[in-house]
């Protein structure tokens, strides 16, 4: 089977590692919005909900007419425990003090009340109603949308991990070919 979204992962994230030397990745510029990285948060949900859905297929989800990538999400959680999974920016261009990301945490409420992941309320703000919305194409979020599609191009890889360490550590970092972020292998 040929990986198509891998690819495509690597060329959002070399143009979000091209903005880390446009803005000073630190606490203070987390909130910058730009229509450039409204652009990127777009078009990484769009590989999200393309992606989970195949992951959904490929892992005995059922084959729907109108499958939702929420309900997709779903089973992956119950599968593989999504919403405990972290990720580390790595980028040596980025400065921020918290460094681990749990994307398929819910955290943040949409308009409803309801909890959502940060990266899907940007999604749906900007998809919706963009003018009204552009403070949710962040850095913030664009970071929090790139480490879920990160942890669903992983899964879709579907590589194992040889661990060895010669001193008995118990973990490691490891990029898998990422310049942004890195896993942590017990």
């Amino acid at each position: 089977m040929t990986n198509i979204y891998w690819p495509v992962y690597k060329n959002l994230e070399s143009e979000t590692l091209d903005l880390t030397y446009n803005i000073h990745i630190d606490d203070n510029q987390l909130n910058v919005y730009s229509s450039k990285i409204s652009d990127l948060i777009l078009r990484s949900a769009i590989e999200i909900e393309s992606l989970s859905k195949e992951l959904y297929l490929l892992n005995g989800g059922e084959e729907k007419t109108n499958l939702r990538f929420d309900d997709a999400i779903k089973l992956l959680n119950n599968l593989w425990l999504l919403e405990s999974k972290k990720i580390i920016i790595s980028s040596i261009n980025c400065f921020q003090t918290e460094k681990i990301l749990t994307p398929f945490e819910k955290k943040e409420k949409k308009l409803n009340g309801k909890l959502t992941y940060s990266w899907n309320n940007s999604y749906q703000n900007l998809k919706h109603d963009r003018a009204k919305s552009l403070s949710f194409g962040s850095v913030k979020y664009l970071f929090e949308i790139m480490s879920a599609l990160f942890i669903l191009n992983l899964y879709h890889r579907n590589e194992i991990i040889e661990y060895r360490t010669g001193n008995g550590e118990s973990n490691l970092l490891h990029t898998i070919d990422s310049k942004l972020f890195s896993i942590k292998v017990h």
